[in-house]
């Protein structure tokens, strides 16, 4: 991370997941313009069949384990997305990443919607009852929920949906509901993310949350996580 800084990355986003255990550490870096080469030299990605990436979300594992993800820029689908297109409707694309041989696409939806309704339609290929539980309910709001396909050949592996910070109530707000039912491990990464990217800078305009997610594996098993904006000092 530390060549990432020197080559002209800016970390803008920490992710804290729950299993703790699952998620590691996540930051994600986009790039000062002109630099998206050096920066994605200095992470290990300088070939990937879609070119330079426009983000680098960078996973510390808890073996110590580091990997690098690369996300590119989507602004229409077309065959590399084949899989899930049927299921896409009115969202429309933001980005997309390949990575160890699975694709991800992330959409958006542009006008606003009941939460519990968007999530019923988007985890639909996997399951016709949502297994989640929200200690807060994402409020109607234009271009702030989203979802994102993972998928490995022709099988859907994973769901996930995102709440922006358009459609949540307070930081102080956002806090107390997100830590309900946490075990102590999951907290203490939680709070640990969150007193980090606090300590670097001033509160971002639109506070330190910037999106909740929430995810649906295949399998059935689930998880959750919130993405902290990190000041950016420029």
């Amino acid at each position: 991370m530390e060549r990432a800084l020197r080559a002209g990355g800016v970390p803008f986003e920490v992710i804290a997941g729950a299993p703790a255990g699952r998620y590691g550490a996540r930051v994600t870096f986009r790039s000062h313009r002109g630099c998206e080469d050096a920066v994605a030299r200095a992470l290990g990605t300088t070939v990937h069949p879609w070119g330079t990436p426009d983000w680098m979300g960078v996973r510390v594992h808890p073996d110590g384990r580091v990997h690098c993800k690369p996300y590119h820029r989507v602004v229409e689908l077309d065959d590399r997305f084949a899989v899930v297109t049927p299921f896409t409707g009115t969202l429309y694309p933001v980005m997309a990443s390949q990575d160890n041989g699975e694709t991800e696409l992330y959409l958006r939806q542009s006008h606003a919607s009941d939460w519990s309704a968007f999530v019923d339609r988007c985890l639909a290929p996997l399951t016709t009852r949502s297994p989640f539980t929200f200690a807060l309910s994402p409020h109607h709001a234009a271009d702030s929920f989203c979802v994102s396909m993972r998928w490995r050949g022709s099988r859907i592996d994973a769901i996930s949906v995102f709440a922006a910070d358009r459609s949540l109530p307070s930081d102080r707000d956002i806090a107390g509901a997100w830590v309900a039912g946490l075990d102590d491990d999951d907290r203490d990464a939680y709070e640990a993310a969150l007193g980090g990217v606090r300590s670097i800078g001033p509160r971002p305009r639109h506070g330190w949350h910037a999106m909740l997610a929430w995810t649906l594996e295949a399998d059935g098993r689930f998880h959750r996580a919130v993405s902290l904006r990190v000041p950016i000092m420029m």
